[in-house]
C-alpha cells in the first residue's frame, strides 16, 4: 500500500524519534547566539520576526543621498568579489545608473548602503549561478524554467497568498510534503521565478 507523502511524513513524526531529540541543547545554542548580540541587533531581529516596521521618510534629498552613497559602497567592493555584478553592468550598463534598481536594494535593507551594496552584488552572483549569463540582466519568465521547475509549479506546493502580514510583507506559503526536493537549485530557481 502506497501512502501519500504528507501522510507518510505525519506518521513518521508521530511514531519515530523526533529529528531534533536534543531540543534543550538546541534552545541553549539559540540563547547563547542571541546573548552574543548587542541589544540593538536583538531588537532588529525581534522587529523583523514580529513585523514591526520602522518607517523611513523617503524624501527626494534622502533618497538621492542614499543612492549616491550606495554607488560609492559598490565602488569599494573588490573586483574579485563582484565579478557577476561587473558582468551584469557590462551587459546592461544602465544598471548602476538606474535609481529604481538601486532603490530596490536600499529599501530591502532599510537604506543601509553597505548592506544594500552587498545584497546587490550577491543578487547577481546568485542569479548568474542559478540561471547563467543569458538571464543575468533579464527578467526570469516561465519560458526560462526547465522541466524540474515546471514539475514543482504543477504541484501547487508554493503559493503566494492574497493577503499580507501586519507589516505589509507578502506571504509565501510552502508545503514541502507535496514533493521531493532532490534538486535544490531547481527549487531556488522556482522561488526566484515567483
Amino acid at each position: 500500500m502506497t501512502m501519500d507523502p504528507c501522510t507518510a511524513w505525519s506518521r513518521r513524526l508521530t511514531f519515530e524519534q523526533p529529528l531534533h531529540a536534543n531540543t534543550i541543547a538546541d534552545d541553549n545554542l539559540l540563547v547563547e547566539e542571541l546573548n552574543g548580540l548587542s541589544v540593538r541587533e536583538r531588537e532588529k531581529i525581534y522587529e523583523e520576526v514580529h513585523g514591526v516596521v520602522s518607517v523611513v521618510d523617503e524624501t527626494p534629498e534622502f533618497v538621492a543621498e542614499k543612492i549616491e552613497a550606495m554607488r560609492n559602497e559598490l565602488s569599494k567592493i573588490p573586483r574579485n568579489k563582484k565579478k557577476a555584478l561587473d558582468r551584469a553592468v557590462f551587459l546592461r550598463p544602465s544598471i548602476l545608473r538606474d535609481d529604481k534598481v538601486l532603490l530596490m536594494f536600499l529599501r530591502a535593507r532599510m537604506f543601509d548602503t553597505v548592506q544594500a551594496a552587498h545584497l546587490m552584488y550577491k543578487y547577481y552572483e546568485n542569479k548568474l549561478e542559478l540561471f547563467g549569463e543569458h538571464l543575468l540582466v533579464k527578467t526570469v519568465t516561465l519560458n526560462d524554467l526547465g522541466e524540474k521547475e515546471i514539475e514543482l509549479i504543477r504541484t501547487g506546493a508554493i503559493q503566494i497568498l492574497n493577503g499580507r502580514e501586519q507589516a505589509g510583507r507578502g506571504i509565501l506559503f510552502v508545503t514541502m510534503c507535496l514533493y521531493d526536493v532532490s534538486d535544490w537549485q531547481a527549487f531556488i530557481r522556482y522561488i526566484w521565478y515567483i
